[in-house]
């Protein structure tokens, strides 16, 4: 739903982000999403037939890991900072 998206980028748009979570395996992407920054974006990509529909523009927000070439995704947050860990296991 557009409405829903840009209240929710309204929200979190200007503050620095460690990691956001990419809408529905990462295949929705609209223009305002352009708006958020993010150290990391991850993209939980299900099915195979969704791997071609993951959407590059999520790039441009931060450091895009898809789990389909990445590999389970692990994040530990602490006081030290984030730190992602992948894994093809």
């Amino acid at each position: 739903d557009v409405f829903l998206r840009l209240e929710v980028v309204g929200d979190l748009v200007d503050q620095d982000h460690e990691l956001l979570l990419s809408a529905h395996h990462g295949t929705q992407f609209g223009p305002d999403l352009l708006r958020l920054r993010s150290r990391y974006v991850v993209s939980s990509v299900g099915p195979p037939r969704l791997d071609r529909l993951v959407r590059p523009e999520y790039g441009s927000i931060g450091t895009h890991v898809r789990t389909d070439t990445a590999g389970d995704v692990m994040i530990y947050m602490h006081e030290a900072g984030t730190h992602l860990a992948t894994c093809h296991c």
